[in-house]
């Protein structure tokens, strides 16, 4: 029994294998891109690409895009980014989606596929997909414009520390749309999106939408608010 039962590890030590490899190869290519070395991470790449790896195949197809370690090709790039989409991969889900929503690449801009990918990547929680698809129902572009939908994805998106959802949601509070108006939950998000935005402009814009919130609350209000605010944190966990 002993002896069978260690043979059984030990084959599920050698399936184990070629997993345990992949990933390190695909780390591998992650931590020579961040260091720049984009030739070496190219070649890990393609080596897992060409075995059908989606988290590779995405990686790959946004080298080629973005010309970083081969030659800029749009076709190459947007043939593995499909082909890591088609796998099921979120990060290549949103790429193409955003690829459609601009027009870029060759691609026609067509909104209605763009959403079709944003939702997929979104339902396995890709923060930027879920923003977009806030940003495509807020403004009604190639869909039918939906408040409702737009604040259920940047309610979603806000909750994990999307700061430009944060202060879209914020703004949403502020004018009822969607929701109902709430001046202390527009206060209370728009000072999160101010406090934590890293860019100065967009943090001085946030500062100057999060005042006309602040004035429509009493001091008492207003400190509430702001102390909610500040002890804020990107856990999933409402203000």
């Amino acid at each position: 029994m002993i002896g069978t039962f260690r043979l059984r590890l030990f084959a599920l030590a050698l399936a184990a294998w070629p997993v345990l490899a992949h990933a390190d190869l695909l780390q591998d290519g992650v931590n020579a891109s961040k260091a720049g070395n984009y030739a070496d991470a190219i070649t890990d790449w393609t080596t897992l690409a060409q075995q059908g790896n989606p988290a590779a195949e995405a990686f790959l197809g946004n080298a080629y895009l973005a010309g970083q370690g081969v030659p800029k090709d749009g076709q190459a790039g947007l043939h593995w980014i499909q082909l890591a989409a088609n796998a099921g991969n979120a990060l290549a889900q949103f790429d193409l989606g955003a690829t459609y929503a601009n027009g870029s690449f060759g691609l026609p801009k067509d909104f209605g596929t763009a959403v079709y990918w944003f939702q997929l990547a979104a339902a396995q929680g890709q923060i930027p997909a879920e923003l977009s698809l806030g940003q495509i129902y807020y403004g009604g572009q190639g869909v039918p414009r939906d408040y409702g939908q737009a604040f259920h994805w940047f309610q979603i998106a806000a909750d994990k520390g999307e700061l430009h959802a944060a202060f879209a949601l914020g703004s949403m509070y502020l004018l009822g749309q969607g929701t109902s108006e709430d001046d202390e939950r527009a206060y209370i998000w728009m000072t999160i999106a101010a406090i934590h935005m890293p860019d100065p402009v967009l943090r001085q814009k946030y500062a100057h939408f999060d005042e006309m919130a602040a004035a429509k609350l009493n001091a008492s209000e207003l400190a509430s608010a702001r102390a909610r605010a500040v002890k804020w944190c990107p856990c999933g966990a409402a203000p």
